[in-house]
């Protein structure tokens, strides 16, 4: 090479220019390492924070869920109650409860129920005895701790022999509250189920995970051998609720680890290099301080040549690849915070709304802000909006047009409280409700109401979505810490949406102070249409007609309504099984699917009762199609009414029957099994208890008068008679069967 200028002012720099590249590089890939550790370091606490989150979320939704269970199921008592006159119904009651525990969480691998008194275990299946039980040992150990476990660590389950053992985390409740001395409730969760949110949230390549229980370990992500050494955890969280602990942390060597072992190293070699370079560069300058300026043109040339010549080339090639991994980066941590964000909101909506809060009203306008949500609220109003038909809107759209469709209502809901000048935060609470809650300054009063957005709401969606909205609106409260008692109030004013009609705004204020009826009534009423029918009552039609019509006028919550619904099925189904024959097979086969159709799919009893009158008018026209071809409903109607007319004549018998119609005491009690289902003796003592319930309650008469009066001589008898045929003596149910009072149907208000 040629000793120009040009070449010599090239052979100077370009030692410390590729001296300080290199240093550079490698520092900077240093930075980068350390970087990237840090932010998963962070993205593992997250992880693990949610994944903590999660497990005592779920896990307190299920054992709340079994608390409610326990008290407020009437049949449970009776199962655990030693007072309860056997019932053989009655472990089937219980386990359709159980059963409903079960469907409404997937986590729940099996419940089951000891009962201490006599060593019996009902299970899902059925009642056994705890000798032989499967899990006995678990029972047993759980029985003799006092006061309720917590849930207890990974252990192996096997009910039966030969069913092949399941690895659950079991919680042990006693029965009955609250003290709790009958006997055990074990409640048993899938483990693979419970800890699949952690599989989920780590990344197995970079992180571990582990889940301990005390020294047990109930979960790790290694998939190596259980011994195989670990790096230092970064994060380590307690429960308090569940007493486990989540000990996560990045994997050994992972993310350039080898790299982040050099980097206070590099920090040095950079420093070192920097000062060598900068000594260099002040030599190289002394030796070429005349010719100056012409060093400099030649550097100016030289870069803006350079920059071309090196377009393209593999240096810079490298350092767009650096880059592209960097925003790449970037975008997935954004993407990731703006997930975690919406998580995050919706677990402190459903936390604000829970009844529960345990922040101050300051601490509450703080965090709404800082999520960007009505910042400065302090006045609250909480609604639920309902969509009408969700059966057949479900059957109507796939999954991801029901997703657009629930989109498009929240975003109509913000756009309409927008217009009135009011803040609205709205989050699907479940598959067909929308929790809304309206947010406002505390000093100003100039916005419109609740009420009025959501009547907006509810009038454009059906035009515009094909789609009808119920909403509930609880009333407004000064601090967002009483959000949950407007919620609460929300869901009360909903839950008349049967009674009341559904594509309307229902405001808990207008009903304010007015109580829903009292379903109690009902039960005798259903009692006696089931039996006309039985009968062939020629004023069946007008029966069923009035009972409708006081159902469809009376208030009544929708759960007692299903109540009643389900009770009145029942009855009939027990009627056809009993009758056999043409009506039992119309029944299975056309009446009660009809019947549960319309309970399922309908929500108001304005589109739902006709649909049962004209059901239950039908089968009725089939059975007494069967009973005239017979050829003797007359002479059992003619007898039938005679009983009901002279039921109090306590000489009324088959031999007087027999006598009045002139035909053998052995036919008419034939005759009158085969056209009713029922014995002449038990359908005179029924209607005779009948008129004794109602003499009970309606009448201040002494036990002798009312038993003179059904067609019993002595009182004894009556009474004996009658607690054999309803369950409780005469007294105990003039006492506890008055109607309403503060007590309701089994000591549940349906207010």
């Amino acid at each position: 090479m040629k000793k120009t200028w040009y070449h010599r002012l090239i052979l100077s720099y370009v030692p410390v220019i590729f001296l300080l590249i290199t240093v550079l590089i490698f520092a900077a890939l240093s930075v980068i390492s350390e970087v990237s550790i840090r932010e998963t370091e962070k993205a593992n606490r997250i992880s693990a924070r949610y994944v903590m989150d999660s497990l005592e979320t779920r896990l307190r939704d299920i054992e709340r869920a079994v608390l409610e269970e326990m008290g407020g199921s009437a049949a449970l008592d009776a199962f655990y109650n030693p007072d309860t006159p056997a019932d053989p119904l009655l472990p089937y009651e219980v386990s359709k409860g159980l059963h409903r525990l079960a469907d409404d969480h997937p986590l729940i691998h099996s419940i089951y129920l000891y009962r201490a008194r006599d060593g019996v275990v009902l299970t899902l299946s059925g009642l056994e005895p705890a000798a032989s039980f499967g899990d006995r040992a678990f029972v047993e150990e759980a029985a003799k701790r006092e006061g309720n476990s917590p849930w207890s660590g990974v252990r192996g389950l096997r009910e039966w022999l030969g069913e092949p053992e399941t690895e659950v985390i079991s919680l042990a409740k006693r029965a009955l509250l609250p003290l709790g001395g009958d006997g055990i409730v074990v409640v048993n969760v899938k483990a693979r189920g419970l800890f699949a949110i952690a599989d989920e949230m780590i990344n197995k390549d970079l992180t571990y995970m582990e889940i301990r229980r005390g020294e047990a370990r109930l979960y790790s992500s290694y998939e190596g051998a259980p011994g195989e050494p670990s790096a230092e955890p970064t994060t380590r969280l307690h429960s308090e609720a569940l007493g486990w602990e989540v000990v996560s942390g990045i994997k050994p060597g992972a993310l350039l680890g080898h790299l982040s072992l050099l980097s206070h190293l590099w920090v040095w070699i950079g420093g070192f290099a920097i000062v060598t370079s900068l000594g260099y560069l002040f030599y190289i300058t002394r030796s070429h301080y005349k010719p100056i300026e012409n060093i400099m043109k030649q550097i100016q040339t030289y870069h803006s040549t350079a920059a071309a010549r090196q377009h393209g080339s593999d240096e810079f090639s490298f350092i767009g690849r650096v880059l592209d991994t960097l925003m790449n980066q970037t975008a997935q941590y954004e993407k990731q915070y703006k997930e975690d964000l919406l998580v995050r909101r919706r677990q402190v909506f459903l936390e604000l709304l829970s009844g529960r809060p345990e922040r101050s009203a300051a601490q509450w306008e703080e965090l709404l802000a800082r999520l960007g949500i009505g910042a400065g609220a302090r006045r609250c109003t909480a609604a639920v909006v309902e969509i009408d038909r969700y059966a057949r809107f479900r059957e109507k759209y796939s999954e991801r047009d029901r997703n657009l469709l629930q989109f498009a209502v929240t975003n109509a809901a913000q756009e309409f409280a927008a217009r009135e000048g009011m803040t609205v935060w709205a989050e699907w609470t479940d598959e067909h409700r929308l929790g809304v809650l309206f947010l406002e300054d505390g000093a100003s009063r100039e916005s419109g109401s609740p009420s009025e957005v959501l009547d907006r709401l509810r009038t454009w969606t059906p035009v515009h979505l094909n789609l009808s909205l119920t909403a509930g609106v609880g009333r407004g409260r000064e601090d967002l810490t009483h959000a949950g008692d407007s919620y609460a109030e929300a869901l009360a004013a909903l839950r008349c949406k049967m009674s009341l009609g559904g594509g309307r705004v229902l405001r808990f204020e207008d009903r304010d102070g007015q109580p829903a009826g009292n379903i109690h009534p009902y039960f005798g009423r259903i009692d006696s249409v089931v039996r006309s029918f039985r009968l062939a009552d020629e004023d069946w039609d007008d029966e069923v007609s009035r009972l409708l019509l006081a159902l469809e006028g009376d208030l009544l919550r929708d759960d007692g309504i299903l109540v009643l619904l389900e009770y009145w099925a029942g009855a009939l189904r027990r009627s056809m099984e009993e009758l056999g024959g043409d009506t039992l097979a119309y029944w299975v086969r056309e009446a009660e699917p009809e019947l549960l159709r319309a309970a399922e799919e309908l929500d108001t009893l304005e589109e739902l009762l006709p649909v049962w009158k004209r059901t239950l008018e039908e089968l009725h026209r089939q059975y007494l199609a069967h009973t005239d071809r017979c050829g003797r409903r007359g002479l059992a109607g003619e007898i039938r009414r005679f009983i009901e007319d002279d039921y109090a004549n306590a000489d009324l018998s088959l031999a007087l029957i027999s006598d009045k119609f002139g035909v053998g005491a052995k036919y008419a009690s034939q005759l009158f099994k085969d056209e009713f289902g029922m014995k002449f003796v038990d359908y005179l003592c029924s209607l005779r208890m009948e008129h004794a319930k109602r003499l009970l309650l309606e009448t201040d008469a002494s036990l002798p008068e009312i038993s003179q009066q059904v067609g019993y001589t002595h009182s004894i008898s009556f009474g004996r008679t009658f607690k054999k045929v309803v369950g409780v003596t005469p007294g105990d149910y003039r006492k506890y069967m008055q109607p309403p009072g503060p007590r309701g149907m089994a000591g549940e208000s349906f207010s």
